[in-house]
């Protein structure tokens, strides 16, 4: 599955709605934006005028299945819950 053209193409829509990123938690968001089935894990998508960057969060339990998974995303296994670790980082500018 091409993961990077799903990516670009909901970065697209957010900036011709001018939204500067979005945030997902659902599986079949996960699944559909960078291949994770696990049953945790956050996406965070956040869009430039001519890029567009892909965070996965996720916990510890999960190390191995996201670095076997996740495709075009950075990923970040936190100390805490995803959702949390998403939030913090959502607080602080790219």
């Amino acid at each position: 599955m091409n993961y990077l053209a799903r990516q670009k193409k909901l970065a697209a829509a957010l900036r011709l709605g001018g939204f500067d990123g979005a945030a997902g938690h659902a599986l079949t968001q996960r699944f559909y934006l960078c291949g994770f089935t696990g049953s945790a894990g956050v996406l965070l998508l956040h869009v430039s005028e001519r890029a567009h960057k892909l965070t996965f969060y996720t916990d510890g339990r999960y190390t191995q299945q996201a670095d076997d998974e996740v495709q075009s995303a950075r990923i970040v296994v936190g100390k805490r819950a995803a959702l949390i670790e998403g939030a913090k980082a959502h607080r602080k500018p790219v």
